[in-house]
């Protein structure tokens, strides 16, 4: 297969889109034989879970996890080329709008990604063989990374080739331990190799991961250390729901309003959005208690009541 590429050095350069078009005539090629997973294919979903601190002074080593899920939503024509449009789905769950993160492109082993600024991009190759190296970006410093293992894995009734890289070790006690597999990507998800991190020794350590894979609605790839695709904790295990309480809004999903059943107030109801930030602020007295959200955008909300985390989530259409 003709690549423009070194098969020895996959850099993750970045051009503007005035270089789509040589770029893509030089990927194009036969597609690999008897690959059965395909990155671009319409039906892909991916579930990426984060794990990370977010303690409180009642409950300081909590660790938070929040799943999002990605797929493709329809196709975009860029330049005469048709490119898969690549969405998230907070909380994992793809029932909801997408937010469009990019349009992806693949031909063979080499995946493109363009992002929404134009910026082109070499998300993989899973060519790449021993001896084989790639850069990755992480804090503002970048570090070549070399492949030190090829295996394979049976899945979808074929045989898929796995990657795996040498440890990202520069800034120790940041680690980072990086896999391939072939046609679904790395373990820490889709994008990950253009929006690296790197995580602390220190809990939770390495906790960006793939939970789930799934190609026409089947299950093909799971993570050993996962119950299910979807795992969202943001309840800490100190935090009580007020005793005699219904803290779970109604309607849901709702409009510009939805109702608590609470004891007799005061009480003080914060809603937060889905990156933490506290949008809604306000003291109930009665019961039932009516929360007024005709300000919000539509989305999906966490409500605090007393300063206590529902594990309950609140849609707003």
């Amino acid at each position: 297969m003709f690549r423009c590429i070194s098969a020895y050095h996959v850099p993750l350069f970045r051009v503007r889109r005035s270089g789509l078009l040589l770029l893509t005539l030089c990927t194009l090629g036969p597609a690999a034989i008897g690959q059965s997973i395909l990155f671009t294919d319409p039906t892909t979903k991916w579930w990426v879970a984060d794990t990370y601190p977010n303690g409180s002074q009642s409950d300081p080593s909590f660790t938070e996890t929040r799943t999002t899920a990605f797929g493709y939503s329809g196709d975009s024509l860029i330049e005469g080329t048709s490119w898969s449009k690549l969405v998230s789905y907070e909380f994992g769950d793809t029932a909801m709008a997408g937010v469009t993160e990019g349009h992806v492109f693949s031909s063979g082993d080499l995946v493109l990604f363009m992002d929404l600024n134009g910026e082109l991009d070499t998300l993989y190759d899973f060519s790449l063989d021993l001896g084989s190296s790639i850069t990755y970006a992480a804090h503002g410093n970048s570090e070549t990374v070399e492949v030190t293992a090829v295996d394979s894995i049976w899945l979808a009734g074929a045989y898929h080739r796995v990657i795996s890289f040498q440890p990202f070790t520069t800034f120790i006690p940041d680690q980072l331990t990086e896999e391939w597999i072939e046609g679904i990507g790395s373990i820490h998800g889709p994008l990950f190799p253009l929006r690296t991190r790197t995580f602390s020794t220190e809990v939770p350590g390495d906790s960006l991961m793939l939970t789930c894979y799934a190609q026409n609605g089947s299950t093909i790839w799971t993570h050993p250390g996962y119950e299910a695709c979807v795992s969202n904790i943001i309840l800490s295990a100190v935090d009580v729901e007020p005793r005699g309480s219904d803290l779970r809004p109604w309607p849901n999903p709702g409009t510009d309003q939805f109702t608590l059943v609470l004891l007799p107030g005061p009480h003080t109801v914060l809603l937060l959005d889905a990156i933490g930030r506290n949008v809604h602020q306000g003291e109930v007295l009665g019961s039932p208690s009516l929360i007024n959200t005709a300000h919000l955008p539509p989305g999906v909300y966490v409500v605090r009541v007393d300063g206590v985390t529902q594990p309950m989530r609140w849609v707003k259409e």
